[in-house]
């Protein structure tokens, strides 16, 4: 049995619903990332967070180690609209006797808790047996993803003793937003860049117009490329010019092989002379 302690609540009554089984928690909770700070035992600040029918299980409960302060963090799976906290301390003065909230921080040492204001403060109830529901104001815990209580005190005992922590609300999954993907329907060229031509191309150019921004662009080499360049078209023509001597030098060959004898004109002439003075004779 549970009974909210109206005198601690510090809540407006019709902040509290019916408290039903359907407000529980539990089955929300990221059991395996709860924490909790001067845990006497290790991992005991998780088993006092429990199913609702294991509320009364005297053989778990937590207790603080070096002085009478606790601190538990709690998160859950979703986000969740705080409606109260539910507590089973202890009978002696080791329950303890205030608590301190804070929600959505996940830097919460003794440091920070004595520094940081709480989104709420608790006394706590004394001498009970029984689970205590104490309210939240709704309005301040509409949007919890986690929550950390702080129990800087009890009633006088060297330790503290805590023997159920739950929770009831109303819990809502948290949805990723979606990714979204914008193709394009005609590319801008603005967005794609190319090494050596200017950083945009304006939506009016024409298409002859970037062709011969293309074209400056590949034709504006690195100083290395153009010297490779250089360098080719040197051997190259180095090349040419061993082939254009060959062909000459063959040339030479071809022309002294077919070239003509000298003609004698001197004996020519004589012949000639003898010819015309037979000639003479004659007539």
């Amino acid at each position: 049995m549970s009974h909210c302690h109206h005198e601690h609540c510090d809540h407006d009554h019709e902040d509290l619903p019916e408290s039903g089984e359907q407000f529980l928690l539990y089955s929300k909770i990221d059991l395996d990332n709860v924490r909790c700070l001067n845990e006497a035992e290790p991992n005991s600040g998780k088993k006092v967070i429990r199913p609702w029918n294991e509320r009364m299980d005297d053989s778990k409960f937590l207790e603080s180690d070096a002085d009478e302060q606790l601190i538990v963090f709690i998160p859950f799976t979703g986000s969740v609209k705080l409606r109260s906290i539910c507590l089973r301390t202890d009978r002696t003065e080791s329950a303890p006797s205030k608590m301190k909230v804070f929600i959505n921080r996940e830097d919460v040492d003794f440091d920070a808790a004595e520094s940081y204001s709480p989104i709420q403060e608790f006394d706590l109830v004394q001498g009970s047996n029984d689970v205590v529901e104490y309210g939240a104001r709704i309005t301040k815990f509409s949007s919890v993803r986690n929550i950390t209580l702080f129990f800087p005190e009890n009633f006088g005992e060297d330790t503290s003793i805590i023997r159920y922590i739950g929770f009831k609300g109303e819990w809502t999954e948290v949805k990723r937003d979606p990714i979204i993907t914008v193709y394009e329907a005609n590319a801008n060229p603005a967005d794609h860049k190319i090494p050596g031509m200017p950083a945009t191309i304006k939506p009016e150019n024409s298409m002859y117009e970037a062709d011969e921004l293309a074209k400056v662009g590949s034709a504006d080499l690195t100083e290395t490329e153009a010297e490779g360049e250089e360098d080719n078209l040197t051997l190259e023509t180095a090349e040419a010019d061993e082939t254009l001597l060959a062909e000459m030098t063959a040339g030479v060959d071809v022309i002294e092989e077919f070239k003509p004898e000298l003609v004698d004109t001197g004996a020519i002439e004589e012949e000639t002379a003898l010819l015309e003075t037979g000639s003479a004779a004659t007539g």
